[in-house]
This record gives structure tokens, C-alpha cells and sequence, in this order.
């Protein structure tokens, strides 16, 4: 069968989202922007995002509702949630603040079940943590740890590669199943 194809922006993007069949969210040195077949429409100055643009774990992710996480990605940013709708983008989760005290974001995805995944650093050894964000989370109470067995900490202990849990990407399947890719590996954590 052919699939149709054709270009719908030309804009010097970094990350996309997945909003919807005809809409996808994209960041882009300008800041966040709605594109459709009908074109890009900006939704968010970079200022309004804190970016400063390609820092090393800048991710994004996006709901049907148009509602999304994006992570600046540089060492001590925030994840902030916002909606396409242009209501509003904020800092969802300080990482310095309590309860969750963590170094770094390193990647999100869209949970097809509700909401996201999101990969986060503690301080002390850079042990990766999973977390799954509800859709109307306003701060860190609508985070909700998953813990794992064995354990990320236990994980990371069993590679001798420097980088094994450094930077990643995750997918969520259907049934909830999360994807994370790290450095050089691909891990699977089954509900």
C-alpha cells in the first residue's frame, strides 16, 4: 500500500509529541508550537519553556487532551506540564525539592493508559527512578513511584559500562509495559 507523506513544517525542531492523528507538539528553538497539516501555530516562547535549547535530556510528551511534560533537559531543570491549548505551561516538579530530591530528569513518555512515565535521577549515585505522572498532576503529590524488581540501583550495579543509565529514551505500551532505553541497553518493566 502507499502512505501518503508531505511536509508540514520546516522549523529547526528538537523533540515532537504525538498529540492526536493530525497534531503533533514540537519544540523548537523558538519554544513550543502546535503543528497540524494546516501548518505550525506558536503556542510558547522558549522563554516561557526555561529553555535554553538542546541540553542533553530535553524530552517532550503529549496526551490526546493536548496536555504535556517537557523537560528542559539541563542539569537542575524542572519538568514543567502545559497544554497546547495555550492556557498555560508551569513548573510541574522542582527536582531540588522535597519529597522527591533527585538530580536530574532524563526522559518522559505518554502512559496510553493515562498520563506519563518519567524517568528521574536520584543525587546520590544516579540511580534512575520511575515515575508515573497522572494528567492533572499540579505538583510533585501527582507523582506516583513504580518500583521495580530488582530494583534500578540493583540494575545499575550489575553493568561495569560508565554511561549504563546516563541518558535514555522510554516508550509506553498499551498495556502499560514501559520501554527504557538506555546508554547501550534496552530494558523492559512488564506491570
Amino acid at each position: 500500500p502507499r502512505v501518503r507523506i508531505r511536509v508540514i513544517s520546516t522549523a529547526d525542531v528538537a523533540n515532537i509529541a504525538v498529540i492526536t492523528n493530525d497534531a503533533v507538539a514540537a519544540v523548537s528553538r523558538a519554544g513550543l508550537a502546535k503543528v497540524t497539516p494546516n501548518g505550525s501555530e506558536p503556542i510558547y516562547t522558549s522563554a516561557q519553556l526555561g529553555s535554553t535549547y538542546s541540553c542533553a535530556t530535553q524530552d517532550l510528551a503529549a496526551t490526546s487532551s493536548g496536555t504535556f511534560l517537557y523537560q528542559p533537559g539541563c542539569n537542575g531543570s524542572p519538568i514543567l506540564r502545559g497544554n497546547v491549548d495555550g492556557g498555560g505551561v508551569a513548573t510541574l516538579v522542582d527536582i531540588f525539592a522535597p519529597p522527591l530530591n533527585v538530580g536530574n530528569f532524563l526522559c518522559v513518555a505518554r502512559d496510553p493508559r493515562g498520563g506519563f512515565n518519567v524517568i528521574a535521577v536520584d543525587v546520590d549515585g544516579y540511580i534512575p527512578r520511575l515515575y508515573h505522572v497522572a494528567e492533572d498532576a499540579r505538583d510533585a503529590t501527582g507523582l506516583t513511584r513504580i518500583e521495580t524488581t530488582p530494583t534500578f540501583a540493583e540494575a545499575k550495579r550489575s553493568q561495569d559500562e560508565t554511561f549504563a543509565f546516563w541518558f535514555c529514551s522510554l516508550a509506553t505500551a498499551p498495556d502499560g509495559t514501559i520501554y527504557f532505553q538506555t546508554y547501550s541497553q534496552l530494558w523492559k518493566v512488564s506491570p
